[in-house]
């Protein structure tokens, strides 16, 4: 009986170590499941923080791109510009040219025109006259000259009218 109350006492013995370690397994079991909720909570995390920097980049990929674009439209508006000031800067060269020629024909007329004489009397031979004053023009001019219809310009010897004498 001995031996039984040595083998009851070892199954005895046996059983509360087999509900300790049971024990241990329990309360194991809950701190894995714990860190597996924790690891699961943080797997969530990272995966919305992925989804918003993936969001984040395209919007970025989307502002780069709309940039792109309004520095080639830009581009294109100065290049643009760049023609249209090239080309305005030509059609003021041109005036300014033209302008030049305006001022040598008005600088030749002035010359030309105080070379007329103005006189009251009547009309001499050769001279068509339009009213009472008369522009005598120098002989060294050749040619028909220009009426100006209050004026009487005098016409080269042997020039009528616009008809030669012959």
């Amino acid at each position: 009986m001995q031996q039984l109350a040595q083998a009851i006492s070892g199954v005895e013995q046996v059983a509360s170590q087999n509900r300790t370690l049971a024990s241990e397994m329990e309360r194991a079991a809950q701190a894995v499941g714990e860190l597996v909720d924790q690891v699961s909570a943080v797997v969530e995390e990272n995966s919305a923080a992925t989804e918003q920097m993936a969001a984040s980049t395209s919007e970025v990929t989307q502002a780069v791109e709309d940039i792109s674009s309004v520095s080639e439209e830009n581009s294109a508006s100065v290049e643009e510009v760049t023609a249209a000031a090239q080309e305005m800067s030509a059609q003021v060269e041109e005036v300014a040219a033209s302008a030049q020629s305006l001022n040598e024909m008005a600088q030749i007329l002035q010359g030309l025109v105080s070379q007329f004489k103005l006189s009251d009397s009547k009309a001499e031979p050769g001279v068509t006259s339009m009213t009472t004053s008369k522009l005598v023009v120098p002989k060294k001019m050749n040619g028909p000259q220009p009426v100006n219809s209050r004026m009487a310009i005098a016409a080269p010897a042997g020039y009528h009218n616009g008809h030669s004498r012959g």
